[in-house]
């Protein structure tokens, strides 16, 4: 194992397919485009170098076989390195695999899990859907790697406001 992972594999092994099998439903995806044009996942100077497409296929795979409510995978797309042709080569990959995608975060406004995955299912069931940056960040610089930094007893995250921990689809 490459010595970089000891500080920046956050996820347990088995791929896509392992991490939906250990219950992620949601992804934080950060795809990059390399010199011969495949996409891969990168996070911060760090490339992930396993192919987007493959990811995504275990990923349709995956959804084809659980396809409860439960089951919706959500992949929110941001951080896209590689200018436009990037993000037309990303939604490409989610064209060729059926795999809904919406560029204006409005029309989330009022759906449910339960109509989302309705409405955006795969002709081989289960349902998965990619947001481009229709996402909120709350980064807190206090939040840190066990073991790189000690908290110091008097430094909390602050309390979320109901707002902040509302999911995106919900009934409002």
């Amino acid at each position: 194992m490459h010595p970089i992972n000891n500080w920046a594999k956050t996820q347990v092994d088995g791929g896509a397919k392992g991490l939906l099998d250990c219950g992620a439903r949601g992804f934080d995806w950060r795809p990059t485009m390399q010199n011969d044009g495949d996409i891969i996942m990168h996070h911060g100077d760090i490339d992930i170098n396993h192919k987007m497409s493959d990811s995504l296929d275990e990923m349709v795979t995956w959804a084809s076989e659980n396809r409860g409510t439960e089951d919706l995978v959500v992949l929110g797309i941001t951080d896209i390195e590689g200018g436009p042709t990037a993000v037309d080569a990303v939604k490409k990959l989610l064209r060729d695999r059926n795999i809904h995608f919406i560029t204006d975060c409005s029309q989330l406004k009022g759906e449910t899990a339960g109509s989302v995955t309705k409405h955006f299912t795969l002709p081989t069931g289960g349902s998965i859907l990619a947001i481009f940056d229709c996402w909120s960040e709350h980064y807190e610089p206090a939040v840190t790697c066990s073991g790189y930094q000690d908290l110091l007893p008097s430094q909390h995250m602050p309390h979320a406001s109901p707002a902040e921990t509302k999911p995106f689809l919900s009934h409002s």
